[in-house]
């Protein structure tokens, strides 16, 4: 049995039977881009299963899929190949004040063959789960004061991947508290009201003195 390989860009042969091969199953397989995606001179070799056969990079989407090589067999239940990534949408960046609610990413996310999706945070790994092509959404509440990135990884049938990544800033709640501020300490005013304080002393005793000094009399001479 050869299923679910990816086979692509060869410059030869993706798959070859030859000729002395008999009765194998072949399905479930990427054969995209080689030169030649498979050839077939074997004997009764199977290339699909009961609805499901391989994905050919040159299949026309019309009717079965016939492999070229003298045994010609045929896939019955082909299906072409996309390449193409999904596309996912870019929500913007999320910032809110811790403990506040109501805070999510929500990714629009469009492939014609969905598959799964994975989302991160930091490199950690949140989500893992299929994906029937419906957007795709994550609660970012709850989380402490800091910086995160929320990263999402979506994948289709054929393993092309589309990813998006939003960065969520959690800010710290304000305080309450209330800071009395002191005015700024000026030493050289207080040294000039010191000195002027000084000076007014010196006056008062200066005249303190002078008063009596007036006061006494005068010895008589004679």
């Amino acid at each position: 049995v050869v299923t679910h390989n990816t086979i692509r860009d060869s410059e030869g042969y993706g798959v070859t039977c030859e000729e002395y091969t008999d009765s194998n199953h072949i399905h479930s397989n990427v054969l995209a881009y080689n030169t030649v995606n498979a050839y077939d001179d074997g004997t009764n070799n199977h290339w699909n299963t009961t609805g499901r056969g391989n994905l050919w990079s040159d299949y026309n989407e019309t009717g079965v899929y016939t492999i070229p090589g003298e045994a010609g067999a045929i896939d019955h239940h082909p299906a072409v190949y996309e390449s193409d990534p999904p596309a996912v949408s870019r929500p913007a960046d999320v910032s809110y004040e811790k403990g506040s609610t109501g805070h999510l990413i929500q990714w629009t996310v469009s492939d014609d063959h969905p598959s799964a999706y994975e989302i991160y945070r930091n490199g950690t790994q949140l989500v893992a789960a299929s994906w029937n092509g419906s957007p795709i959404s994550i609660s970012v509440e709850g989380l402490s004061a800091g910086a995160y990135n929320y990263t999402i990884v979506v994948s289709d049938i054929f393993g092309n991947q589309g990813r998006d990544t939003v960065f969520v800033i959690v800010i710290a709640q304000a305080s309450n508290t209330t800071t009395t501020t002191q005015p700024p300490h000026r030493p050289l005013a207080d040294l000039f009201v010191l000195f002027l304080g000084i000076i007014a002393i010196e006056i008062a005793v200066a005249v303190t003195i002078l008063v009596r000094y007036r006061g006494h009399s005068r010895p008589e001479i004679g």
